[in-house]
């Protein structure tokens, strides 16, 4: 059995997210701009931003997929602050140097490469 994984973000960066993260969860999305109910992708969308403290009973992991870096460095304190986990969702074709730092919550996507000596932070 897969490990809950909620999404938040389900526009172009949550649905590439999704492609790579559902290989290993069982995912579901919230966001702010699309009905509770519906699916995209095939997976439900269960809430929007203001249902994390809610949807922690169901979801103990999260990932943030928003490009707005202050926006999502704003809900990755929210959600530290409830008790989320955040996972890596790291691509196969992805290099991370044994000597680089990655953060958690962080998704590293095809081809990328993080060199020896680099540090990613969180989310």
């Amino acid at each position: 059995m897969k490990d809950k994984l909620l999404i938040v973000g389900a526009g172009g960066f949550g649905r590439v997210t999704l492609e790579h993260a559902i290989k290993e969860y069982d995912c579901s999305f919230a966001d702010d701009g699309k009905s509770i109910g519906g699916e995209i992708n095939g997976v439900k969308v269960v809430g929007r931003v203001k249902d994390l403290p809610v949807l922690f009973d169901e979801y103990k992991k999260v990932v943030l997929s928003i490009g707005n870096n202050k926006i999502r460095e704003k809900l990755y304190k929210q959600a530290k602050e409830i008790g989320y986990e955040f996972p890596n969702i790291v691509v196969e074709s992805a290099y991370i140097s044994p000597f680089a730092t990655l953060g958690e919550g962080c998704v590293i996507l095809n081809n990328v490469v993080i060199q020896n000596g680099s540090k990613v932070g969180d989310a």
